[in-house]
């Protein structure tokens, strides 16, 4: 399968989505599979990762039920309280769509949220349940990612928009120190993604992108990772912030355009199908 493996979607409404300011009210509308699925077939995407946009156990529910009706969703990453105290029950019980979980680190205001006690505990069941587990960090995250995977040898991780570096700077420490770090955890994977929104992109014209500014952030993520634990990944619709699904699409299409068949096969599928466990469908959660 050719894989997206990082997709959000929701019928919008203020209350759920507060975090949609005024800067970014393009993503005021409802975003559903049926409109981004011309565009994953024009580039021959066969399957998608759907990922919570919500810190709520009724976001599960939700893109379960529109992944019964939309069969472009292979897996979902949803969201549970893993700092709760009947977190085993919880993740015994969620459907066998929900591959792996996230939470919004990046959000809170504690920088070692991560490495709270509670919270790793709920870290510590993952693995049992065959669910992964996706960093969603910056920068300043990424000693405690460290610290963190380092506990959970056995788990399963991947870092979401290659852990959000400043792009709009052109600086790459000490991002790419940290993240190279992390990278020799074999443990963790990396999506190609997020990247258009961490750009300049204030000054771009349409079909205009320059894809200079993302080559060094690219290569780093290549060179460490490799690419059996890379994925190419869209955050449709949030990269309509900046740039179309086809521009995306297009950045990393010309920045692997050099590698090999099977390293280009890897980053727009088979790691992600092989990472999510999309191959096993309900026997994933063991």
């Amino acid at each position: 399968m050719r894989i997206d493996a990082h997709q959000h979607f929701w019928r919008y409404n203020q209350q759920d989505f507060a975090w949609i300011d005024e800067g970014i009210k393009i993503l005021r509308q409802d975003y559903l599979p049926a409109h981004v699925e011309p565009a994953l077939e024009e580039h021959g995407i066969t399957g998608a990762i759907a990922v919570q946009a919500r810190q709520t156990l009724a976001e599960n529910d939700y893109l379960v039920e529109l992944s019964a009706a939309h069969p472009i969703i292979k897996g979902i990453v949803g969201w549970v309280d893993l700092q709760a105290n009947d977190i085993a029950d919880t993740l015994a019980n969620l459907d066998q769509k929900i591959v792996g979980v996230r939470h919004l680190v990046h959000d809170e205001p504690n920088i070692d949220f991560m490495l709270g006690s509670k919270f790793r505990n709920g870290i510590a069941k993952l693995s049992h349940c065959g669910l992964t587990y996706d960093l969603l960090v910056r920068p300043a995250h990424l000693d405690n990612c460290i610290a963190l995977v380092d506990e959970f040898p056995n788990q399963l991780f991947v870092v979401d928009h290659i852990g959000k570096p400043d792009i709009a700077s052109g600086e790459l420490e000490p991002w790419h120190t940290a993240i190279a770090l992390l990278a020799s955890r074999l443990n963790v994977f990396c999506k190609l993604s997020g990247m258009v929104t961490e750009a300049d992109y204030t000054g771009w014209q349409e079909d205009e992108i320059d894809l200079t500014p993302f080559s060094a952030y690219m290569d780093t993520i290549l060179e460490t990772f490799t690419p059996d634990r890379v994925m190419f990944a869209s955050d449709w619709p949030v990269c309509t912030i900046a740039a179309t699904y086809d521009e995306v699409y297009d950045i990393v299409s010309a920045q692997i355009h050099s590698l090999s068949t099977e390293e280009r096969v890897a980053i727009m599928g088979e790691t992600a199908t092989r990472f999510y466990g999309l191959e096993s469908g309900s026997d994933q959660h063991g």
